[in-house]
């Protein structure tokens, strides 16, 4: 995994020009796409390190923050997007909502792969690339680091994953097994709401 992880571009606008992050404690990081374990989308992970970097290329040329599906099935449409192929173009099997949901699989299943090297070894970390959040007044898929830079964008991000552990506290309340885990999420979720 760790030789997958290390090939291909890394994180747009640094480490695939040459230089590397740093971290608060001095490790080398490297970013870059890959799908996310489990996903059903049917690419490779060097499909997704390029889908993804296209996506943040088209964010950046229209000097938007947010991307939405519909707006990823338009610029998919020129035969010239790397992500063409993805998509279902034959309308007699999939019409326009289908390839809007089409897109919104995957932007949810992109992830970053955040390599993190000390002298004595590498650590891959994976995260969700894509985050769904409202800002000036529109909805839409945002980077993960442009949800990091903003409190409004990141309390949305929180606010949801903080749903999704009480749902699932909630949905195996029944297992003995899990009660340290649930005890802890229910601390935090005390602790953030103050």
């Amino acid at each position: 995994m760790q030789g997958r992880a290390r090939t291909g571009w890394a994180w747009h606008g640094r480490a695939w020009r040459g230089k590397a992050r740093l971290n608060k404690k001095g490790y080398k990081m490297q970013k870059q796409f890959k799908l996310r374990e489990n996903s059903r989308v049917g690419i490779s992970d060097k499909d997704a390190n390029v889908y993804g970097q296209h996506i943040l290329s088209l964010m950046k040329k229209k000097k938007t923050s947010i991307v939405k599906p519909d707006e990823l099935v338009e610029d998919a449409k020129s035969k010239s997007a790397p992500y063409h192929s993805y998509f279902q173009w034959d309308n007699s099997k999939a019409g326009a909502e289908y390839r809007k949901e089409q897109a919104r699989d995957l932007l949810r299943n992109i992830v970053e792969v955040e390599i993190i090297s000390d002298k004595k070894q590498d650590k891959t970390v994976e995260v969700r690339s894509f985050h769904v959040v409202s800002e000036d007044n529109e909805r839409g898929y945002s980077p993960l680091e442009h949800v990091l830079s903003s409190k409004d964008l990141t309390a949305q991000v929180l606010e949801r994953a903080l749903k999704e552990a009480k749902s699932w506290s909630a949905r195996y309340k029944m297992y003995s097994e899990l009660a340290y885990i649930r005890k802890k999420i229910d601390e935090v979720v005390v602790k953030l709401i103050k």
